[in-house]
């Protein structure tokens, strides 16, 4: 969860606790302050009509039901509240009723008229959903002997409190929605500073030294923003030194690369000469030889053998920082690497068949490093196989990716060693004694070579059966023709 979202989170929750704490206060004392009002105008509005009814009751005898009904229903048109209105004695005893007033209440309503009817004050109760006022009547001599009992029904106006109640949830949720905005742009404000600041560090950190790390004011975030900025220039001034040596390295490195290709052609062409002669005279085409110049010609023969290899190796070396992407014809290198052991592969009795499917495949690669996955392969099939033979087969594996499987009758690999084969400097046979030569990193730039074009190299292999390489490699292009094969 980022900062910002923290803040806005804290922000918000706050906000609505106060919003929330304030409303129940407010509705509360709001509700409280109409029921205290509403009970004070009708105390009011009690003690006004009293003495009106005490009056009318008193100074009618005769008929004195119709005249106190009479002033009742006038003071009922002014306030519909009311229910009923009861003339009592001091003593308790009721006199005179205006309606037969039914309620759950009336036994408390009654207890309460009973204690309050002697007292010279207005006596005011709210029991249940009413409210009841008991008004002393005190005639010119001072006396009381009558008191009125007004009885009014209150349960409309606490309806209009659970009303409210609604329009306070309504209202609070408004409030909420306001608190998600303010807690929205209190979070955006607080973390602005901070987000500029972030996304200058980044920019810094993928390499963008040229931008200024700035932030005007003196807070905490604008010293930060200085301390960066220093930082910057001096990883600047580092990184400009630090690209001079790498330019001047790179410049050496080219003038290596050139040299040790020169060099390693040179050799190479000589070379590939001087061991078709020593086949020549290690095969006695040229005359016959003693047992001393045979001795002889083989060690310059297993010589010039490794002196190949290692010349090979270090162009393979050269070959892996190269990276020329061009389409290539598949079948055209797979020929080519074929032919360059023709000789190798006659010379040592043995039968070598390349079969080919009925479309021509087009891949992305590097021609020099395509060309050494297969001539390292190939070679390793035929240095470890004295007899017998070596196929090489192109398929389509699906997913447009070709397949292109070495099978060879050789020595094969021990199944504690084919973890091994792809590491650097591993050899099957690491003694001094080995008959086979190499310093062991074919495989394994042989893989990093697939790896460069999304392909893989996997090796099935028993010993004294033979072993099977396949390689897949993506292409991009293939074109019908028909299925042929090149037998050697």
């Amino acid at each position: 969860m980022s900062f910002r979202l923290k803040l806005f989170f804290i922000f918000t929750i706050i906000i609505i606790f106060i919003f929330l704490l304030a409303g129940i206060i407010f509705f509360n004392q709001w509700k409280d302050f109409n029921i205290r009002s509403t009970v004070l105008n009708l105390k009011n509005f009690s003690e006004v009509n009293s003495p009106k009814i005490i009056e009318t009751y008193l100074q009618n005898a005769t008929n004195r039901t119709f005249f106190v009904n009479r002033e009742i229903y006038y003071i009922k048109e002014k306030q519909p509240l009311l229910k009923d209105i009861i003339i009592v004695k001091t003593n308790g005893t009721t006199t005179y009723e205006f309606s037969d007033f039914k309620t759950d209440f009336r036994e408390k309503i009654n207890d309460f008229i009973m204690k309050n009817t002697i007292t010279f004050e207005t006596s005011t109760s709210r029991i249940g959903n009413y409210l009841v006022v008991i008004v002393p009547y005190v005639d010119k001599w001072d006396r009381h002997f009558y008191s009125n009992v007004f009885i009014y029904d209150l349960s409309k106006t606490y309806g209009y409190i659970d009303n409210y109640i609604v329009y306070f949830t309504v209202f609070e949720v408004l409030l909420i929605f306001i608190a998600l905005l303010i807690g929205y742009f209190l979070s955006r404000i607080s973390t602005g500073r901070l987000e500029r600041l972030t996304n200058l560090a980044k920019r810094l950190e993928m390499g963008d030294f040229e931008t200024p790390i700035i932030l005007q004011g003196n807070d905490e975030f604008a010293q930060i923003a200085s301390i960066l900025e220093e930082s910057r220039k001096s990883i600047k001034q580092y990184v400009e030194k630090l690209n001079l040596t790498i330019e001047k390295l790179r410049e050496s490195n080219v003038l290596k690369d050139q040299f040790l290709s020169n060099v390693s052609h040179e050799l190479k062409t000589p070379l590939t000469s001087i061991i078709g002669y020593v086949d020549y005279l290690k095969n006695e085409k040229l005359g016959k030889l003693n047992e001393k110049q045979k001795d002889a010609v083989i060690k310059i023969s297993n010589n010039t053998v490794k002196l190949n290899e290692l010349i090979s190796t270090l162009l393979l070396i050269q070959d892996k920082y190269k990276n020329r992407i061009e389409k290539i014809e598949l079948s055209y290198i797979l020929k080519e690497v074929c032919s360059t052991y023709r000789g190798i592969v006659q010379r040592k009795g043995l039968e070598m068949e390349c079969e080919f499917n009925e479309y021509k495949y087009t891949v992305l690669a590097d021609r020099d490093k395509l060309f050494s996955i297969f001539q390292h392969v190939i070679e390793n099939a035929i240095k470890f196989t004295d007899s017998g033979s070596i196929k090489i087969s192109v398929m389509e594996s699906g997913k447009k990716r070709v397949r292109i499987v070495i099978t060879d009758t050789g020595i094969g690999i021990p199944e504690d060693k084919k973890d091994k084969i792809f590491k650097r400097f591993v050899q099957l046979d690491g003694s001094k004694t080995r008959k086979f030569g190499g310093v062991g990193i074919g495989l394994y730039t042989v893989k990093e070579f697939l790896d460069d074009i999304s392909g893989n190299i996997k090796i099935e292999s028993k010993v004294n059966v033979g072993t099977k390489v396949i390689i897949e490699i993506p292409y991009v292009n293939k074109m019908k023709t028909e299925k042929f094969n090149i037998s050697l």
